[in-house]
């Protein structure tokens, strides 16, 4: 009976059966020390990188270092421990991986807390593996006996993240533990923006870097993957299957201590389409998020003649539970704005043609790059690039954030590797504009029409900030200029 029940755990889809670690049996299973003077010596190094949220220690050990059992008749379970002091989250990279058949692969927390898996490699040989929380993990392999033989693996690096992405033990406040002028998406803020929080996503790049994005719909509204974020997070073609992308990473109730789940996840897939100019990248999951996420598929506006009025971002700053911040007077258009740069040659930045807007609450930090702008229409019109806006006590400090504009990443190329056209809009509806949608919801089959969206008043300022109508006095100009003159922090 018993391994009846284990074969049909590992034929059953994995939502069929819960996965429960046994963590009461892990005393004789070794256990691998990240070396604590390696590990602070890397932290050094990069510590002042905002986008970093983790460190990459080799160890390069396998089957061999990890304990063998039969906690069942027929069934072989192999499970290796690795821990780091003082680690906030742990990940892995692993290769040489070669699962036979009726394999599950599971990382977890000692504590049992975290469960990842069943993980799977998609035929490739490498695999980075979502993080759990805490300073030790188990990676375990279950199998029938008759196939041990053929299993394999090596633990190529460890990732010891030094910045807690979720606080873990500290009592939470309403506002987390990100900024004390933050939001939490489960406060009164986010009531009629139910639905968008749904397709936020917390992103890490290479098991090391963070930054936020957002699930968007298509005009073919066929549930196609799609998330779009900032380019300067550096998701490239040769990054994106390294990349993951988080799911509800939030907390239940607004000023909740509980942390928000991290085992709604995918992988990257494809890169699609990016831009300098416009600060966007495009890629594709591995899969349509599973009925289990309730993802949303977010709603855009790439129309040049249209100002968002209002608003809100959704995003992960540092990493935390998701947040919202809200925007209620009109946006303005800022052309060529230096991001993260110095002088006016805007030295080691880029140059971003953006919305700028300035905050009524919250406000954004490192983490919350590539998050998407929402106008009053509840449509992205904006992924974040970087800004000067952070909290300074429970209010934030007034600062302005800026985001590269969707109507200049529409068609920033005429090659579909640098537009979005060409993949939101794949049956050439001409659209530009098109309404959110959950996964289980009806396509519309039409484009969206903005109910007196506003005309565009504002101009182009060859880097004024969004430049005033033609009767504009001198005193605004030089205001606007003096303003953006000063260096705009990365929203990494």
């Amino acid at each position: 009976m018993r391994i009846a029940c284990w074969i049909a755990s590992v034929l059953l889809p994995c939502t069929a059966l819960a996965f429960v670690p046994d963590t009461t049996t892990l005393a004789p299973v070794p256990r691998l020390t990240l070396p604590d003077a390696a590990v602070a010596d890397a932290i050094d190094a990069v510590k002042h990188e905002p986008l970093r949220y983790a460190i990459a220690e080799p160890l390069n050990t396998d089957v061999r270092h990890g304990l063998w059992d039969t906690p069942a008749p027929g069934l072989a379970r192999w499970r290796l421990r690795i821990a780091s002091a003082g680690a906030h989250s742990l990940s892995l990279r692993l290769v040489d991986l070669r699962l036979p058949p009726a394999t599950q692969l599971w990382l977890y927390s000692a504590d049992g807390r975290d469960v990842q898996g069943p993980l799977r490699s998609d035929g490739d040989s490498e695999l980075l593996t979502p993080l759990v929380r805490g300073a030790e993990a188990v990676l375990e392999a279950r199998m029938p006996d008759t196939v041990q033989q053929d299993f394999a693996v090596t633990v190529a690096e460890a990732f010891h993240g030094y910045r807690p992405l979720f606080p873990v033990v500290r009592p939470k406040g309403q506002f987390g533990d990100s900024g004390a002028c933050e939001i939490d998406v489960a406060c009164p803020d986010g009531d009629a923006w139910r639905p968008q929080i749904r397709a936020a996503v917390l992103l890490t790049i290479g098991n090391s870097t963070l930054c936020s994005g957002t699930l968007v719909n298509n005009t073919a509204e066929d549930g196609r993957p799609l998330v779009l974020t900032a380019n300067h997070c550096g998701i490239t073609p040769s990054t994106v299957t390294r990349t993951i992308a988080y799911f509800n990473v939030q907390k239940p109730d607004c000023g909740s201590g509980a942390d928000g789940p991290v085992n709604q996840n995918l992988r990257g897939k494809t890169w699609l389409a990016a831009d300098s100019a416009s600060d966007f990248t495009l890629f594709e999951l591995t899969s349509a998020p599973p009925p289990t996420f309730a993802a949303h598929y977010a709603g855009w506006n790439a129309r040049s003649d249209t100002v968002p009025r209002s608003g809100v971002v959704i995003h992960h700053p540092g990493g935390d539970d998701k947040k919202i911040s809200t925007y209620t007077n009109p946006a303005t258009r800022a052309d060529d704005v230096c991001i993260g740069g110095v002088s006016a040659a805007c030295v080691g930045g880029m140059r971003v043609n953006a919305w700028q807007v300035e905050w009524a609450r919250g406000a954004t930090e490192g983490g919350s790059s590539g998050s998407g702008l929402y106008d009053q229409n509840k449509r992205l019109v904006g992924v974040l690039s970087g800004g000067d806006s952070a909290c300074a006590g429970d209010q934030n400090n007034g600062g302005s954030d800026f985001f590269g504009r969707l109507d200049v990443a529409w068609v920033a190329g005429s090659n579909p590797s640098a537009q979005l056209k060409a993949h939101l809009d794949p049956t050439g509806s001409g659209c530009l504009s098109l309404d959110g949608r959950d996964a289980d919801t009806p396509p519309s089959g039409r484009c969206a029409h903005d109910p007196g969206g506003g005309t565009d008043s504002g101009g182009t300022g060859n880097g004024s900030g969004g430049g005033g109508a033609a009767g504009a006095s001198l005193l605004m100009l030089l205001a606007c200029l003096l303003r953006l003159s000063a260096r705009r922090a990365w929203r990494a």
